[in-house]
């Protein structure tokens, strides 16, 4: 399908219904984030703004990797495709059909596919068909000439010229080239014209492709991608929207013309609008680590699965996960990838059920966090390096110290009975790091150093002992332990 999806009307014997059913994820069962109010604005901001534009309009949809673009998309398709509102969308995954060279044959094969499921004029359908053949026999592809003349080099058609040279030699080769091109340069012009007017013939207003993942395409392509839809799908019944990382899309730029690229301006030939996919409210976030648990970790969702998870858990937890969310600002993407991992690791027998100690659980997605945000501190951790005033300056630098405006001491002493040996915490300064970090007001007694230095060991003990069952303070320490299971999963995971 080369990386696209495309959702039918009821004009075939595919509903609505239906066809959004091949996809589930939609506004009313998984918009964690509040986003069905910015896809209505969005839609009527294409109404208007489509007005003021003479071809297609064009709008960047900005938001940096794993922040959600891939699920918006495809729950504003569903809820477009499912309703009668003059709108229709297809999805387009640039990023797997970047094999194939040619931009222009991706988008077409999806529109050709759109229009005969709308039961496009078949003589103009068919128009279109031809000239791709053409293309495709010709070997020529749009994108790598702009590359070839914004560069200079044109890598591609020199193989292939090569090759036919190698393949007729003699008098005729010339010939042969420039019929090639003839009939690439004449196929080109019949889509442009095809185009606008198989559009000009559907019932509904607006077609609205959006574009995914672009900016993980190689730069030659990606740029080609951009200089296809300007040149060659400038249609009035067309909206594109582009999810993109514009930074990772600026370097692949760069990466391809120069540092000293303009980017804003060079961008700004090919879009109309730039908008921000908002960021997730405190409150959304929390209900997604809800989310997230109910649906990977909690018994009562891994029963139906026939699967028994061996974490102990309760319902406060996913308040302390959300902790960990804000403060290593853990994109969607990675808070359900660090589900999933630890759903992989936990997973048990059911006799074994609930049978792990209750810290496990916290100190696991802690560590799994730092693996995607803070790596160095993560390995540390993982070899048992890490010191107590290490942690400490980390926890009181990302805000885990201090919870709704109070002192709390909760993630200190759970990872200092998680990571530490005795020797360490036997050298550790524990009433200097108390006084710096205006914690002592959580001790019963805020006396001398000999007392805080008691409290605090005593409370450590007591954590190693219920969290954790630990009764040895030797290594490998549980952090240690559980760092080599993540190393375990992630590394068979990138397999």
């Amino acid at each position: 399908m080369l990386g696209c999806e495309v959702t039918r009307k009821e004009t075939k014997k595919e509903t609505k219904s239906e066809a959004s059913a091949e996809t589930n994820k939609t506004f009313d069962n998984f918009d964690q984030f509040g986003w069905r109010k910015f896809a209505n604005r969005l839609t009527d901001f294409i109404q208007t703004e489509s007005g003021f534009v003479k071809g297609s309009l064009v709008i960047s949809l900005n938001a940096e990797f794993g922040r959600g673009k891939t699920t918006f998309f495809e729950m504003w398709e569903n809820h477009l495709n499912g309703e009668n509102n003059g709108y229709e969308m297809i999805r387009l995954n640039a990023w797997e059909s970047d094999y194939i060279n040619d931009p222009l044959l991706a988008i077409v094969f999806s529109v050709v596919e759109y229009l005969e499921s709308e039961g496009g004029h078949s003589k103009v359908v068919q128009k279109i068909k031809k000239g791709v053949g053409v293309l495709v026999r010709a070997g020529a592809s749009l994108g790598n000439d702009v590359i070839a003349h914004a560069t200079g080099m044109n890598l591609i058609k020199a193989a292939w010229v090569a090759t036919v040279k190698n393949l007729l030699g003699g008098k005729n080769r010339g010939e042969d080239l420039y019929k090639d091109f003839e009939d690439r340069t004449h196929a080109l012009k019949d889509i442009r014209r095809a185009l606008p007017e198989a559009f000009s013939k559907q019932e509904s207003s607006r077609l609205i492709i959006a574009i995914d993942e672009l900016d993980r395409c190689r730069p030659d392509y990606a740029i080609s991608y951009l200089e296809t839809i300007k040149h060659v799908f400038d249609i009035r019944q067309i909206t594109f929207v582009i999810g993109v990382d514009k930074g990772a899309l600026e370097s692949v730029a760069k990466s391809l013309f120069g540092r000293d690229l303009k980017f804003e301006e060079y961008y700004r030939k090919f879009v109309h609008r730039n908008v921000s996919l908002p960021e997730p409210s405190e409150g959304a976030k929390k209900g997604f680590c809800a989310y997230m648990m109910d649906t990977y970790i909690r018994s009562e969702a891994l029963v139906v699965q026939g699967r028994y998870s061996n974490t102990y858990h309760d319902g406060d937890w996913h308040n302390k996960h959300q902790e960990i969310c804000d403060a290593l600002d853990l994109s969607p993407r990675q808070i359900h990838e660090a589900y999933r991992i630890m759903a992989h690791m936990f997973v048990c027998e059911q006799e074994e059920e609930g049978k792990l100690p209750w810290g496990y659980m916290p100190i696991t997605f802690f560590l799994i966090g730092l693996s995607f945000r803070e790596r160095s501190l993560y390995e540390r951790l993982g070899s048992g390096d890490a010191t107590v005033e290490e942690i400490a300056s980390f926890l009181n630098g990302k805000g885990f110290l201090v919870v709704d405006g109070c002192p709390d001491d909760c993630w200190f002493t759970i990872l200092i009975a998680a990571t530490q040996t005795r020797d360490n915490l036997d050298e550790a300064n524990l009433p200097g790091i108390y006084k710096k970090f205006n914690l002592v007001s959580r001790l019963s007694h805020g006396g001398s150093d000999e007392e805080i230095t008691r409290e605090i060991r005593l409370e450590v003990l007591q954590i190693s002992s219920d969290a954790f069952r630990r009764r040895s303070y030797r290594l490998p320490t549980p952090a240690m332990r559980m760092f080599e299971m993540i190393e375990e999963v992630m590394s068979f995971a990138s397999r």
